[in-house]
């Protein structure tokens, strides 16, 4: 993906999680056809649409990879445009698993690309040639990393990716139009103008694709995340859950030893 300015350091996610859109369909849950698990618009483990309104057999203006890697299939928003637009998305995934967030990032099986064809979409510094500039290598396959940045940069050694050109969104396109992606701490300025993957898809879509053409149809079920997350409010992130982890048990001793001292005894052992 271009990675989520949101993405944070070490410890933990800073966005807040949103609700999978297998959980969000209009047309109410279903079953999915191959593993029978119970679902929304659309199974993200066997990748098949349930969603009948969904936008299917898409289009688009090059060949994409995206690699999966620290993320659950649930989550993955990449996810959206493998599911539109088959023809042109391949999907890669550690084989076995339907999240990826313990696996080796060396152990994904990825194919040999042609670097004069194919260039990987992350911004490795300022530097970076961007989509669409006159300084941007030419590519037909652009591959987009699932992953959050520290993740992202692990998978980024692998021997497949590491002689493939880097290639970035320009500045002017890296914002969100998506105001519940809020972070906390030093990572709030960053989440504000953070891109999901399937934005990033869609930007580079349309940087390449014809002109007037909007692919906005890839953003299908991703809108409905946002509307469900409006109507419901996001849920916490990852670092504020393991912090309120670690409060509860002192929390629970003091109002133990607040309640011995009331009594007169001592605070009954944890």
């Amino acid at each position: 993906m271009e990675p989520d300015r949101s993405t944070p350091e070490e410890g933990g996610s800073a966005e807040p999680r949103a609700a999978s859109a297998e959980g969000t369909s209009s047309s109410g849950r279903k079953p999915c056809p191959r593993c029978g698990k119970s679902c929304g618009g659309y199974c993200s483990d066997c990748v098949v649409v349930l969603d009948p309104a969904a936008p299917q057999g898409l289009r688009l203006p090059l060949r994409l990879h995206i690699l999966q890697h620290g993320e659950t299939n649930a989550r993955s928003t990449a996810l959206h445009a493998a599911l539109m637009a088959p023809a042109d998305v391949q999907l890669h995934r550690h084989a076995g698993s339907t999240t990826s967030r313990r696996c080796d990032p060396l152990a994904l099986q990825l194919p040999e690309w042609d670097p004069a064809s194919t260039a990987v979409l992350f911004p490795e510094g300022p530097d970076t040639p961007a989509v669409g500039d006159p300084a941007c290598p030419p590519f037909q396959q652009l591959v987009v990393l699932e992953s959050n940045w520290r993740k992202a940069r692990g998978l980024l050694r692998h021997p497949r990716l590491a002689g493939l050109p880097r290639v970035q969104l320009p500045r002017e396109v890296c914002s969100t139009e998506f105001e519940w992606r809020r972070g906390d701490g030093s990572f709030r300025g960053a989440v504000d103008e953070g891109l999901s993957s399937i934005e990033a898809i869609v930007h580079a879509c349309r940087l390449l694709g014809s002109a007037g053409e909007s692919y906005d149809s890839l953003l299908y079920f991703f809108r409905q995340q946002q509307a469900y997350v409006k109507k419901r409010g996001a849920l916490p992130t990852s670092r504020q859950e393991a912090r309120a982890r670690q409060k509860k048990p002192r929390a629970a001793r003091g109002q133990q030893e607040r309640a011995a001292a009331d009594g007169g005894g001592a605070a009954a052992p944890l």
